[in-house]
């Protein structure tokens, strides 16, 4: 409640094992956003301003930028990397 929220976006295919991984964590004050493959990129954009820039570390695979007070980390494309930067914030 009085914590800043943490704002965590996922791009790129094949998302679901670091989405499993972020809803594995206890943080009550986070957002979750991502894109669909298939999505007009400038229209997501445009309606979910934090995926501005966001890219996949390497094609075919999908990406998380883990994000506090309007910076991000480096993208992370490995489960075991996202799970240590998570639990270091519960």
């Amino acid at each position: 409640y009085l914590s800043d929220p943490w704002q965590i976006a996922v791009v790129g295919p094949g998302a679901e094992h670091l989405l499993r991984v972020v809803r594995g964590h206890f943080l009550p004050a986070k957002v979750l956003v991502g894109a669909l493959p298939g999505d007009d990129p400038a229209e997501v954009v445009r309606d979910i301003p934090l995926l501005a820039g966001k890219i996949p570390v390497s094609a075919g695979r999908a990406s998380a930028y883990l994000c506090r007070n309007f910076t991000c980390s480096p993208p992370v494309g490995e489960s075991e990397a996202l799970n240590a930067m998570l639990a270091a914030q519960d």
